[in-house]
């Protein structure tokens, strides 16, 4: 893919793979960065991008080689379910049943570190929802992901870049550290963004349940048992 714009893409200092296009956000305009994520994932590509929280990975959930390419990276066993990005509300309820608790977390907390865990309706690419059909919605508070869900047509993976069981991804270089070359060769691109804000993972919350919703992971947000609030992660 061409680098959008007359400036240059970085290149591998850090052990990067000699094909893969590394964007910095100093070097380029926002909607060059959204122009290139796009392009990328509408080609079946994975991206590698910043949120609030920490580095994660982007394949287009609706298409199957593109998520089969994202398990490999990953090397997830089978049935572990991805969470994707939404633009909004709206658009989660074309791919979740939510219940009443979604709603209510929807409400006070999205956009935002939290991801919903609703019951899928079973439209996107094998390997996304769990075995159990069940799918994590997240909806970024950050920037860049804002206007890129703002205008892609379709939900877009929200797993971290780190490689499973490997440390969380706060800068690009943390990321390529833990790679095989094999991993490498999969990427496409990536939006460097320098080192982000030692921020925790997302808060996990599911809703699937009709009597209550269940705290998968504590995060940002932190939460009782009973689902009420606490408050935001002292660390941040």
């Amino acid at each position: 893919m061409r680098t959008p714009s007359h400036k240059s893409a970085s290149k591998s200092r850090v052990g990067y793979n000699t094909r893969v296009q590394i964007l910095k956000t100093t070097e380029h305009l926002p909607q060059e960065l959204v122009a290139a994520i796009s392009t990328t994932l509408k080609a079946g590509g994975l991206v590698i991008y910043p949120t609030e929280t920490t580095y994660g990975i982007g394949a287009d959930a609706m298409n199957q080689t593109a998520v089969d390419k994202l398990l490999k990276y990953k090397k997830r066993r089978e049935g572990k379910p991805l969470s994707v990005l939404v633009k909004n509300q709206a658009m989660a309820e074309q791919y979740v049943e939510l219940s009443k608790h979604a709603q209510t977390v929807y409400e006070r907390f999205l956009p935002g570190p939290v991801t919903v865990v609703s019951l899928g309706k079973h439209m996107l690419a094998k390997g996304v929802e769990s075995e159990q059909g069940t799918l994590g919605i997240r909806i970024s508070s950050h920037p860049l992901v804002i206007e890129l869900m703002r205008t892609y047509p379709h939900p877009v993976t929200a797993t971290g870049a780190n490689a499973s069981y490997k440390k969380r991804p706060y800068s690009v270089q943390d990321i390529f550290d833990h790679l095989s070359e094999k991993q490498k060769g999969l990427i496409d691109l990536v939006i460097d963004d320098g080192e982000l804000p030692h921020n925790e993972p997302s808060t996990v919350i599911d809703t699937t349940l009709d009597d209550k919703a269940v705290i998968l992971r504590q995060g940002e947000i932190k939460l009782k048992k009973k689902n009420e609030v606490l408050s935001r992660s002292e660390e941040n």
